[in-house]
């Protein structure tokens, strides 16, 4: 909360959807209430579901999520932002995003630079805006639990929606925890569905069933602390992880 708070843009409209915690989160949000512009605490139907909540009662021009484990990167970055964006009618804007785990981080661009549409998520909807006018009338489909932000983007896009790209890290997120992360089994499941809706090839699909494959396989091993201990190095010095100063 702070992250948006404390940020030297001056236009925010700051709306906070809690889906009935009662773990004192509802106590943290009530600290900064006057200082939000919308704020309600009701049991929902899934992460999307609230984001599509928000997305109703927001009157910005563009819409930001920001969700717990989610921070953006300094006090500046929205004022730095969007003093470099010219605004040409696009639907989204989407920067790079900062992964942050055990004490590491690792800066990544959107996937969409360099992969198609059905390969990988487009973009990481904490560095991503959404032009609100379109995200009003093209909402999550909460059928999704895991990957509705994958089918939206998906859906906007293969509509011939256009994006523009600023390479400025927008948003810090926690890739040691979140719904997509705990349960990437059933996230994958949904990819399956989702690109297959979209006529995406024999070839793509099975590239994710055989991703599906290897979770599973992985999640066996991972029980043997010494093979996790060994693959998680592995993946650390491929990916380019950095220790955090």
């Amino acid at each position: 909360m702070l992250s948006i708070l404390n940020q030297t843009y001056l236009y925010i409209e700051y709306i906070v959807i809690d889906g009935g915690s009662k773990d004192g989160t509802v106590d943290v949000i009530n600290r900064y209430k006057d200082r939000l512009s919308y704020f309600v605490s009701e049991p929902d139907k899934g992460i999307y579901d609230a984001m599509n909540k928000g997305v109703k009662v927001a009157t910005g021009e563009w819409v930001l999520f920001i969700n717990g484990g989610d921070a953006l990167l300094c006090n500046d970055t929205l004022e730095t932002f969007f003093a470099s964006y010219e605004d040409k009618g696009e639907a989204l804007i989407t920067g790079n995003i900062r992964f942050l785990k055990n004490g590491m981080y690792l800066d990544k661009t959107p996937h969409i630079l360099e992969q198609s549409l059905f390969e990988a998520m487009p973009m990481y909807h904490p560095s991503t805006f959404i032009r609100r006018e379109v995200h009003a009338i093209i909402l999550y489909d909460t059928k999704y639990r895991l990957s509705a932000d994958y089918n939206f983007f998906l859906a906007l896009l293969i509509k011939g929606y256009r994006y523009k790209y600023i390479p400025q890290i927008i948003a810090m997120f926690d890739y040691s925890q979140g719904a997509s992360t705990d349960n990437l089994g059933k996230a994958l499941l949904e990819n399956i569905s989702i690109v297959s809706s979209y006529g995406a090839s024999k070839v793509v699909v099975n590239q994710y069933k055989k991703k599906l494959t290897q979770y599973r396989i992985r999640k066996i091993l991972y029980l043997i602390p010494a093979v996790k201990r060994m693959r998680d190095k592995r993946i650390i010095k491929k990916e380019g992880w950095q220790q955090l100063s």
